[in-house]
């Protein structure tokens, strides 16, 4: 087993990623239209939790921010395409960072929830 592995057996399997936020209601609109789906799990009408790949949870929680998190990302088959998808269910969407990485093979595009958190996609390009 490699270190890699003893360190990820040593800190477990389970992930979450808690997103803050001032208005859960408005954010819990938000990522049900952007995942396509309301909350696997709801643990009060302030804490909503979705499992977006195999024991990896997304938590949005009514809590005092703390100056956004994230960037969280998701790769898809083409940003642009996923980009009008999510306007299209949302509204304004509005793009904070969108680059070419790693000699122009990956673009990411991010952008930032309601709550200030940063959420958003990666492609490859070649």
């Amino acid at each position: 087993m490699s270190d890699t592995e003893d360190q990820k057996e040593h800190l477990g399997n389970l992930t979450t990623i808690e997103f803050r936020v001032d208005n859960s209601a408005e954010c819990k609109k938000w990522y049900s239209a952007i995942l396509g789906r309301e909350p696997d799990f709801v643990f009060s009408d302030t804490y909503f939790e979705w499992e977006f790949a195999p024991r990896t949870w997304l938590q949005v929680v009514e809590k005092q921010p703390s100056g956004g998190c994230g960037p969280v990302r998701f790769m898809v088959p083409d940003i642009d395409t996923k980009l009008q998808e999510l306007r299209s269910r949302v509204g304004d969407v509005t793009v904070v960072d969108d680059r070419k990485l790693v000699d122009d093979t990956l673009r990411t595009v991010t952008i930032r929830d309601p709550g200030g958190n940063l959420f958003g996609f990666l492609q490859a390009l070649k």
